[in-house]
């Protein structure tokens, strides 16, 4: 029998102190404290990582081995532990330019079934409805016609092509078929005309001719297979000189074309077939006026992005010959320029350009392709395409795919959808009873989509424009959808990013996932969250070796009562102090923003101010600080700003330093000591010691990047990746250093009673107090605690980091590189609380605070109440997403 609850002893993965608990199954569990107080640890480092391990040790001998013991978490006894699936921050790798909503989901698959199965195929050229039949339903609707009419059965050959055919006609005869119809009359092939070349004929091969009769049903049967195989997936019928077409292959009678055949290759802009020629299926294009940096420049000035900056396959020195070919000076202005001459740059020339005259080379050997400025930067996602590719207007698809109509409305259209308005219209159409099970299918997945709070976003919404909030819900969604039952789900701040309406719902559906016999455990401060959990586990008191121990558990209620920070949270006896009212007296004013959702919004951001953006999800919040006023202050071109008016006080901006919630990357040597700037301070610290100067150890000497004190074996990283085949990589310690990262010499040098590998483990707020003295160190590691990092080790990878850590990294180290002019600083946030504890944020707010007194302006899209009730000026979009949303509220 399975236990009724999974028993954990002595815990002690990270900071945990040997923590013994007991959660029941069957529950929804919510583990909340302070950043850095032991929550993931237990969360993902223990439970999950133990349930990964356990399911890899089935997989065999051989993978066992490979597999390093202390691959195990570390504890003592874990027993009643279920599968687990987790949702954590880091949700994989970034989807792709062809990822979207659609296909990250599956609806676009689905809908394309629908579209497929119930859908009409219309004419691309002419919209005409396009008819397509079997052989067998060929065959039905001939025989439905009264006995003994006269019928002729015709394969089409030739469709209005000019010429004399005589070849053509002359081995029809040797085949031994003996009439054809050429431009409506019938002839004997012996006696066919003479055709005039110079004119479009018709031609059609009789196959038979029978009058019909039930039992004529095998020879018509034998006519019509012969007929289509020759008329290549086409026939005529003459029956009392009427004419009819009948087709295999989907056929326009107006255009007298055949179509592709209807199949899911033929919907899809990742296939070949279903993919628009000239964008291949991306959607956008390089914009050739957004790859114009300067026209006042010349191009050996750089005027042009992707000529002479590396992006194009042809060198300097190769250019300059090319350009002369081309009577183009490279040290003319852009705007200089004849039209001719700047669209051969931009787009490129047909042919390849001699490099030297045709008496000199005429065999063009010192010739070269010169394929343009927009091929050169086609399809780099740094730079990227913005222009909405003009033939399928950004929809992806092929002009066959978008021909297609599901009760009159298109593929691409219904892309378009925002999914609170796709999943009714869906619901309400009636559909042929074989779809039943795809459109239940189809109707689940959107409900768990909605009950996510991603109703605002549309099947066609690129899948590298979703924040991590929206990916981590969409995960969770397709996991929730899989009625998966008896498993842990491990779920780290699944309600980032939505507003406060939007937390009941999904509190529900979390619900739900639990009374289907799972268990649910949240990693969480949404306080709704916390008051639908069955169980609250609190962990502290504080980070970092101030934590990893249990301080509370039990109901929601009890936990309002509990001495704890997060009992003393929400009961009210703990919040950020007030900051005094500031009076603006300058103001970046945004006006006539109406890209995406926005309905014309005039926003005014006081300068020198902490100002948040708020609004449910979809309600254009991103689209007017990042896509818009981003870009407006930057003067970005590729991608340019969404539509807007006017853009009044940007003269007063010296710089603009925008944050954003995504991973900082790196390697395993790229630590958040190095990131943050403290490295090197701290390598001239240890290289200054007396161990040092005795073994002659400069600072480079202890660099994890070269040749030196590091450890070979491992390049300084500290880790092995041991691959489990279809399993994701398990990383292990170095065997050789034991994850230390240096050799042993090196780590013989210690400052303080420390070597480096001990110092890289404290956290943040340890090792400043071990390195106090060094007024510029202490003052980087002070800004990494301001920012809520000071439960982080000085030495995690900063690839480990999740969005919200990266971010509030960034931050610091902006800080930190010593930003003087902040009079003139624009700092954009984007969900800057995310993973933060209410008491973490009211330290965030400290340090923001102090910038905006110092003149910074701060400009943060936000959800988290704490952090927008102690803000100077709020801005709410609204009321609703996607397009009831949109407007200042």
């Amino acid at each position: 029998m399975p236990s009724d609850a999974i028993i954990l002893r002595g815990a002690a993965e990270n900071n945990l102190r040997r923590v013994d608990l007991d959660l029941p199954r069957g529950a929804l569990i919510v583990f909340v404290g302070v950043s850095g107080s032991g929550k993931s640890s237990l969360a993902f480092d223990t439970l999950h990582q133990e349930a990964r391990r356990r399911l890899a040790e089935t997989l065999g001998s051989r993978t066992r081995g490979l597999l390093d013991p202390r691959a195990r978490p570390r504890f003592d006894t874990l027993t009643g532990l279920p599968p687990t699936v987790a949702v954590g921050q880091d949700v994989g790798r970034s989807p792709g330019p062809r990822a979207t909503v659609g296909t990250l989901t599956d609806l676009q698959a689905l809908v394309s079934l629908l579209m497929l199965r119930d859908g009409v195929q219309r004419c691309p050229v002419c919209d005409a409805a396009l008819r397509s039949m079997s052989a067998d339903e060929i065959l039905a609707g001939l025989l439905a016609l009264p006995e003994g009419r006269r019928l002729i059965v015709l394969a089409p050959l030739v469709d209005q092509q000019k010429g004399g055919h005589g070849a053509l006609l002359e081995g029809l005869q040797g085949e031994g078929f003996a009439r054809v119809r050429i431009d409506g009359q019938l002839h004997r092939l012996d006696e066919a005309p003479v055709l005039d070349a110079r004119r479009p004929h018709d031609i059609e091969l009789v196959i038979d001719r029978i009058r019909t009769a039930p039992d004529r049903e095998p020879r018509l049967a034998e006519a019509i297979r012969s007929a289509l195989r020759y008329g290549r997936g086409r026939l005529l019928t003459l029956v009392d000189d009427a004419v009819e077409t009948w087709a295999e292959v989907p056929w326009c009678g107006t255009c007298r074309a055949s179509r592709p055949r209807p199949e899911p290759a033929l919907l899809s802009f990742n296939a070949p077939k279903g993919a628009c020629r000239r964008c291949g299926g991306l959607g956008t294009l390089p914009d050739a006026d957004a790859l114009v940096v300067d026209p006042q420049a010349s191009l050996r000035e750089g005027a042009v992005i992707g000529i002479l900056d590396g992006s194009d396959r042809l060198g300097a020195g190769l250019f300059e010959a090319l350009a002369d070919a081309l009577e183009v000076d490279l040290d003319t202005p852009w705007a200089e320029l004849n039209a001719a001459q700047q669209r051969a740059i931009l787009e490129g020339l047909p042919e390849p350009v001699r490099l030297r005259p045709a008496a000199e080379d005429p065999e063009g050997r010192y010739a070269v392709r010169f394929d343009g400025a927009l091929a050169a930067v086609k399809g780099k996602e740094r730079r990227g395409g913005h222009a909405a590719c003009p033939d399928c207007d950004g929809s992806r698809l092929g002009p066959d795919a978008r021909a297609f109509r599901l009760d009159g409305v298109g593929l691409a259209e219904l892309a378009s959808w925002p999914l609170t308005r796709l999943a009714p219209w869906l619901r309400d159409s009636p559909r042929s009873p074989t779809l039943a099970p795809a459109v239940e299918e189809l109707d689940r997945r959107l409900d768990m989509l909605l009950r996510c709070g991603l109703g605002h976003l549309t099947m066609d919404r690129s899948g590298a424009t979703l924040s991590p909030g929206e990916l981590r819900r969409l995960r969770l969604a397709e996991l929730a959808g899989a009625a998966l039952s008896g498993v842990l789900y491990v779920l780290d701040e699944p309600t980032a990013g939505l507003s406060e309406a939007e937390v009941p719902p999904f509190a529900a559906l979390l619900g739900e996932l639990r009374d289907a016999g799972n268990t649910v455990l949240v990693v969480e401060h949404e306080p709704q969250l916390i008051a639908a959990a069955d169980l609250c586990v609190e962990f502290g008191p504080g980070a970092g070796a101030e934590g990893g121990r249990v301080i509370f558990q039990g109901p929601p209620a009890a936990l309002r009562e509990a001495d704890t920070p997060t009992g003393r949270w929400l009961s009210g006896q703990e919040a950020p102090e007030p900051s005094p009212p500031r009076q603006p007296t300058r103001w970046l004013r945004l006006l006539g923003a109406r890209g995406h959702n926005l309905q014309g919004v005039d926003a005014a951001f006081p300068m020198g101010a902490l100002t948040a953006v708020t609004g449910p999800g979809g309600a254009g919040k991103s689209s007017l600080v990042l896509d818009t006023l981003h870009r407006a202050l930057t003067g970005q071109r590729l991608p340019p700003p969404l539509p807007f008016d006017r853009l009044e006080g940007a003269e007063a901006v010296a710089r603009v330093v925008l944050v954003e919630p995504r991973g900082v990357g790196g390697g395993g040597r790229s630590l958040v000591a190095s990131y943050a700037g403290a490295w090197p301070l701290i390598r001239e610290l240890y290289a200054r010691t007396k161990e040092a100067k005795l073994a002659g150890f400069t600072a480079g000497h202890f660099s994890l990047t070269s040749r030196g004190g590091r450890c070979e074996a491992c390049r300084g990283s500290g880790t092995q990746a041991v691959e489990l085949g279809f399993l994701p990589d398990v990383v292990v310690p170095c065997p050789v250093c034991e994850g230390r990262r240096f050799d042993r010499a090196t780590l013989r040098v210690r400052y303080r009673g420390l070597d480096l590998a001990e110092l890289l483990a404290l956290p943040i707020t340890q090792a400043r107090r071990q390195l106090s003295g060094h007024r510029r160190l202490d003052g980087v590691l002070r800004l990494l605690e301001d920012v809520g990092l000071g439960y982080v080790p000085l030495g995690q990878p900063t690839g480990t980091l999740s969005g919200g850590e990266s971010q509030r990294l960034r931050l610091a180290r902006d800080l930190a590189g010593g930003a003087t002019d902040l009079a003139g600083s624009v700092y954009i946030l984007d969900e800057p609380c995310v993973g933060l504890h209410p008491r973490d944020v009211a330290g965030l707010l400290r340090l923001l605070h102090r910038l905006a007194d110092e003149g910074a302006t701060i400009i943060a899209i936000a959800h988290n109440p704490v952090f927008i009730e102690h803000t100077d000026v709020r801005i709410a979009l609204g009321p609703g997403a996607g397009e009831a949303g949109g407007r200042i509220v």
